[in-house]
């Protein structure tokens, strides 16, 4: 069973969007992603963050065949990774991110590292988080 501090499953998105009306919820609007304390940063385009340890999906931003590569990409990577690797083992993998993206030989992991490090470069990522937000990518790439 998964622990509901940290995400809750809902039957549709109307079912997600009822129950999390009222309360602070994983499944949000774009502009109630604005007004959240530490969320003035997220762009509009956003699918997602992680704060204090929740995942939070901004569903009015996901596609269609999206939301689990985005769930995985906030709660997986950015959450669940930090609470099992050092900071050492964080740079260590997205290191190794990068050396796949160099990569010539169209591997899948070059594909995917490719496409993570794109948008790396496009959400212009500050240097203090490109490491987490790679592996996020990268995840989230691999799940497509």
């Amino acid at each position: 069973m998964p622990d509901t501090r940290k995400v809750e499953i809902f039957q549709t998105v109307e079912d997600a969007r009822n129950s999390l009306q009222a309360k602070e919820g994983k499944l949000i609007t774009a502009q109630e992603a604005r007004n959240k304390t530490a969320a003035s940063q997220i762009p509009d385009d956003a699918k997602g963050f992680a704060y204090n340890g929740k995942a939070y999906l901004i569903a009015d931003n996901i596609g269609n065949k999206e939301a689990v590569g985005v769930l995985l990409h906030e709660l997986g990577a950015h959450i669940g990774l930090r609470n099992i690797l050092s900071e050492g083992q964080i740079n260590g993998l997205a290191n190794t991110v990068r050396a796949w993206a160099a990569r010539t030989d169209g591997s899948q992991e070059a594909q995917v590292a490719k496409k993570a490090m794109d948008r790396l470069l496009a959400a212009k990522t500050s240097p203090e988080h490109a490491n987490d937000e790679l592996i996020a990518y990268a995840v989230e790439e691999a799940f497509y």
